[in-house]
């Protein structure tokens, strides 16, 4: 049974993190890659200008099956 993992990816496609999350079905790992998504936009609002700073432009959560 296949299993779905949320990695953080650059706009290159290298995976920068790997969620500790695993999903037993793809739309519920697709719902919290969304949630993640929007939860990284709003965290880099607060964080611009610091040196913790990545804009969420070049990042995104994805989904891998494996």
């Amino acid at each position: 049974m296949p299993k779905f993992f949320i990695d953080l990816i650059d706009s290159l496609g290298n995976i920068i993190d790997t969620d500790d999350e695993v999903f037993d079905n793809e739309d519920d790992a697709e719902e919290y890659a969304d949630e993640c998504n929007n939860a990284f936009a709003i965290g880099a609002e607060d964080l611009e200008g610091t040196d913790d700073y990545m804009d969420p432009d070049e990042y995104e959560y994805v989904v891998r099956e494996e």
